[in-house]
């Protein structure tokens, strides 16, 4: 049986693997690029400090008007315009596919399938992600599926993270 600290061990070893591979060198990259584009950076972070804010009050029980979640799907999809913030929520997304799959993995080998394995669905489905640290997605005017174009989700359609009983899955 393997202790705490060498699981922690093993952890920060595949921490370091996964800062070298080709997904963290992208993200990396474009969000280096996101900082040295001053506009860009200020459409960005706008986006998060609102999509937050959304996030902090739905959290909260709060009422979000259908209104504010347009506002922030509407911002949300003119900002996925600006070249550097595509190549962010692009490289987002790729990074969290590779830790979904990383996962995934782990579960598997501890015997703690996801429940979506269990059933044989798609368990590669993430959300766009959020801004700030891996993809965007909000509450803001969304269904929750992803693009039928192609396996990678519409990143300029704003989606919520989580299943609201009564919603479809």
């Amino acid at each position: 049986m393997a202790g705490r600290a060498s699981i922690v061990e093993l952890a920060e070893r595949l921490g370091r693997a996964l800062a070298e591979s080709e997904e963290a060198q992208a993200l990396k990259e474009a969000r280096k690029q996101l900082e040295e584009h001053a506009a860009a950076k200020i459409m960005w972070d706008d986006l998060v400090r609102r999509e937050r804010e959304l996030q902090r009050r739905l959290a909260a029980g709060e009422a979000v008007s259908e209104e504010e979640k347009q506002q922030v799907a509407e911002l949300f999809r003119l900002a996925s315009y600006n070249p550097y913030i595509q190549r962010l929520l692009e490289a987002e997304y790729r990074f969290t596919q590779l830790m979904l799959e990383v996962q995934q993995v782990m579960g598997k080998a501890a015997g703690l399938p996801f429940a979506l394995e269990e059933e044989g669905a798609a368990a590669t489905q993430v959300d766009a992600g959020q801004p700030g640290s891996t993809t965007n997605a909000t509450e803001a005017g969304d269904t929750g599926r992803e693009s039928t174009a192609s396996s990678n989700p519409d990143l300029t359609v704003a989606r919520r993270r989580i299943w609201v009983p009564g919603d479809p899955l």
